[in-house]
Formats: C-alpha cells, sequence, structure tokens
C-alpha cells in the first residue's frame, strides 16, 4: 500500500513540474534561511565550550558602583589568582593573563643573516598555569612547562607559520623589542568560536612586577577552575574578605605614598564570578579580548527564523489546498470504485512528504554552496553537521513539515462524500475556506513586515557606508609602531 501510495505520487509530480517545483523551491529557500540562521545562533552559544571541564571554568570580575556609575571591570590584581589558589580548597586550580600589549616589535634571524621584521599585535603575558586551565592543543612543547622560565614564548600555529614558515620554530629564538626570546611550545591558533584572541604568549615570569603582591592594580583577566560540583556561590560568598585582606590595605598603603589618593573615595570592589560559557555573550563585556555577542540581537534572529519557516509552511499548505482542490473528481472516482478515507488520506501525505524531502535535501545543498561565502562574510566558522544524529534529525524534519502541511487537505477532502465532489458550487464553497484566508493574510502580514525591516536596515547601513567623516580617507596614512615610546621616530615621515 505504501509503496503504491509513493509510486503515484512521483508520477503526479512529474505531470505537474510546475506546481512540483513552486513547492520545492518554497521549502528549500525557506528551509536553508532557517538553517544558516540557526547555525549561526548554535555558534554564538558554543563559545569556549571545546575546552576540557569548560563548565568548572570561571572568571573572576569586578563590578563597583559609585554616584556616577555602576561599572564591571574584566581585569583584576594579578596576585589573586595565587591567592586563590591557596587559600581556596574549592579552586583547584587559577590562573591569570594580561593585556593586550601590541605594536610588539619582533626581530627573527634568517639563514642568509639577515632578519625579518614584525610589527605584533594581541600579545599576553601567561602564567605557568594558563595551559593548564585551558587545554589548547599543543603542536610542539610540553604544557607544564612552556610558561615557567622568563622569556619564553608560546606562538600560535598560524604566528609560527608567519615567523618561521616551513621550519619547526621550537627552541628558536626571536628578538622582541632589545630581549631575547625562546620558542618553548606552539598551541592551535584560537578558533573563531572563543572569547580569546592571541597571536603568542609571554610568560608571565619576563616581567618582575608580575611576580609582586600588589592589589591595588588592575592588569590580568583571572581564571578560575573549580573542583567538580563546587557551586560558584559558594566561592563568590567569601570574596568580601579579600576587599578587607587584601584590597583595603593596599589602598591605604598608597594614599602614604601618593598623598593626594584618597581612600573615601575609592569605589569598593564587589568581586563576582561569570561563567566561561557566557563570557561572549555577556552584557557588560567581561570577556573583553573580541567584540561581545547580543543576546538579544540572537533572540531576535530565531524569531525570523522562526517567521520564516512558518510562511514557508503556510505557503506550502495553501498551495497543496489549492491544488487538491483541483483534484474533485479524482477523488470521488477512487471513493467510487472503493478507497476508503484511510487510503485518500496516505496518498496526500504521501505526496506531500516526497515535496518536502526534495525541498529539505535541495534546501541543504544550498547550504552547504552558501556557508562558505557567509562565514567569509562575517569572519565565523560555521559547518554543516552530516551526522547520523543530525541525518535522524533532517528525517523527522521532513516526515514533519511533509505530514503537518499535507495533513489539513487530506482530511478535509477524504471526508467528503462524492455527490458532493461533483457540485460545482460546493467545490468553489470548499476553495474558499476562511482558515485558507486567515493564513495567507498572515503569511502577507509577516512578508511585509520582513520586507519593511530588510528595508530600514539597508539604509541604515547605506547611511553608515556614505555618511561624510570630515576628512579624505585617501589622504590620511596610518603609521602603526611603538611612536608613542618615541614620537621623533614619525618625523622623517612628516617631512616626505
Amino acid at each position: 500500500m505504501y509503496k503504491r501510495a509513493l509510486l503515484l505520487s512521483i508520477r503526479q509530480l512529474l505531470q505537474q513540474k510546475g506546481y512540483a517545483l513552486v513547492h520545492v523551491l518554497g521549502i528549500a529557500v525557506g528551509f536553508a534561511s532557517c538553517c544558516i540562521i540557526v547555525l549561526y545562533v548554535q555558534h554564538e552559544y558554543t563559545y569556549d565550550r571545546f575546552f576540557e571541564r569548560s563548565a568548572d571554568i570561571y572568571k573572576m570580575v569586578e563590578r563597583s558602583s559609585s554616584a556616577q556609575e555602576d561599572q564591571v571591570k574584566a581585569t583584576v590584581p594579578y596576585t589573586y589568582a595565587r591567592v586563590l589558589e591557596d587559600q581556596y580548597p574549592e579552586v583547584e586550580v587559577a590562573t591569570t593573563i594580561s593585556g593586550p600589549y601590541n605594536n610588539q616589535n619582533i626581530s627573527i634571524p634568517i639563514p642568509n643573516g639577515k632578519r625579518r621584521n614584525f610589527l605584533e599585535k594581541a600579545v599576553f603575558l601567561a602564567d605557568s598555569n594558563f595551559l593548564s586551565v585551558f587545554n589548547w592543543k599543543l603542536l610542539a612543547g610540553d604544557r607544564k612547562t612552556a610558561l615557567v622560565a622568563p622569556n619564553s614564548i608560546v606562538l600560535t600555529e598560524a604566528t609560527a607559520k608567519r615567523y618561521f614558515g616551513d621550519i619547526d620554530p621550537l627552541g628558536k629564538t626571536i628578538k622582541i623589542g632589545h630581549r631575547n626570546s625562546t620558542v618553548t611550545a606552539i598551541c592551535e591558533t584560537p578558533p573563531k568560536h572563543s572569547h580569546f584572541a592571541f597571536n603568542y604568549l609571554v610568560s608571565s615570569s619576563t616581567v618582575a612586577w608580575y611576580s609582586q603582591d600588589e592589589f591595588s592594580l588592575r592588569t590580568a583577566h583571572c581564571y578560575l577552575k573549580l573542583r567538580p560540583d563546587i557551586k560558584p556561590a559558594s566561592v563568590a560568598a567569601k570574596f568580601p574578605s579579600l576587599v578587607d585582606q587584601f584590597f583595603l590595605p593596599a589602598i591605604k598603603k598608597l594614599q602614604e605614598v601618593n598623598g593626594t589618593y584618597k581612600v573615601e573615595e575609592t569605589p569598593i570592589p564587589n568581586y563576582q564570578l561569570k561563567p566561561l560559557h557566557a563570557l561572549h555573550l555577556d552584557p557588560d563585556q567581561a570577556g573583553s579580548m573580541k567584540p561581545a555577542g547580543n543576546r538579544q540581537l540572537l533572540q531576535f534572529l530565531l524569531l525570523i527564523a522562526g517567521f520564516i519557516f512558518l510562511m514557508a509552511g503556510i505557503n506550502y499548505l495553501n498551495l497543496s489546498t489549492i491544488q487538491s482542490s483541483k483534484r474533485d473528481k479524482e477523488i470521488a472516482v477512487s471513493k467510487i470504485i472503493g478507497a476508503n478515507k484511510g487510503q485518500i488520506m496516505l496518498q496526500f501525505l504521501m505526496r506531500s512528504t516526497v515535496l518536502a524531502g526534495l525541498g529539505v535535501g535541495l534546501g541543504l545543498i544550498v547550504v552547504q554552496i552558501a556557508l562558505p561565502y557567509f562565514n567569509s562574510f562575517l569572519g565565523v566558522e560555521l559547518n554543516l553537521c552530516w551526522s547520523w544524529l543530525h541525518l535522524v534529525f533532517y528525517t523527522f524534519l521532513i516526515l514533519g513539515v511533509g505530514l503537518s502541511a499535507g495533513l489539513y487537505p487530506a482530511i478535509k477532502l477524504s471526508s467528503i462524500a462524492p455527490i458532493t465532489l461533483y457540485n460545482p458550487r460546493i467545490s468553489r464553497r470548499i476553495s474558499k475556506l476562511s482558515g485558507r484566508d486567515a493564513l495567507m493574510i498572515f503569511q502577507f502580514s509577516v512578508a511585509i513586515m520582513l520586507l519593511i525591516a530588510t528595508f530600514v536596515i539597508h539604509q541604515q547601513r547605506s547611511l553608515l557606508a556614505q555618511k561624510d567623516l570630515g576628512f579624505d580617507q585617501e589622504e590620511v596614512l596610518v603609521l602603526e609602531g611603538s611612536f608613542a615610546r618615541d614620537p621623533a621616530g614619525a618625523r622623517p615621515f612628516s617631512m616626505q
């Protein structure tokens, strides 16, 4: 019975190629649009989840309130990592990194006796625990010792490729400013779905101030890996003691050194823990190393995806109802020769499921072709998964779309008596169902709203692109470098 219904559905669709093409294209475009939106939203919500035990990692931030504003700082005193690891049994390991430091002058010797120079940005100081808290994939080197010794640096894979090409960089010496440093490890380049963004790491033991007990300088990003089953609230509840034990004495000492500094005007910090998973979408931008995502925008995108999918379904349902109502005589003949209501319903549902399968299949092909361009445009790394679990999901999606779209015309038309189907007046009345009219009104209303929103966004983008900035960009030259340390270095350029 199912085989006969399937063959009959395929035969009917081949006879009605235009009708089938409209159906398939409508489903394909709607599904492809929704799929790309969902993939992007999923990408935004999966930041930093690739780290081992990422759910146990938290970032310590400082919230301070004053009469003027309520401010959240992504950095805290770097000494807190040692204090928390020593005095808090709930903390398994803690680490800090400081940066980013830009305009770093890099000099690398090459075989012909000359040197290759780079002006590097996104450089961070990191303590020896950093590679233990975050299990970056190491292509070379030992994560336990890579950041222990002074003047040790860990290059990312992309940076190592830029500096040394195909030569093994491990153990090589590079000059950073006037200081020689040794490459002790190569780690993977931070992926797009991570809030970290660095080109290489320098051991914090390289600089003397990083090992001092200083609680008034907020210069480090502090991360804690809690022991399993430890609630972050129980750790954060102990943070007020840090203020009394370390922060306030440091501020009083600073006042003794600098008489103009007033302790009473210093906002009292309120230290908090932010989950690693939440940093990218944190409204306070606690991640700080990359532009933060917007949770409200993602929710709006999901709403748009839902409307698009709903519109595609309504369009499919309306076309199916109209086309099915034109088959009145065929349905009447089938009933007269003995077809029951269940067999007619099966025929409708089988045909709608076949169309849904073709539409979803074509939509997946469109997504696969469009993703490289979408990734290049937004600077993300979206991939369409083809695992067995996703294939099962696609199968259920096809069945859901096909059955839901074909159910209404199947029930409505299969329940009408044959004599009724031969009456043209009643047939016309069936084709003017108020429910279908309501769906069409809703569909066109949503389409108009989306078109208006698209037009407004386009106008805003055009304004940003064409707005007069007050200067000619073609006549402005930006010189990057360490001119802030020696402004005289820029004078030869200004005299040309």
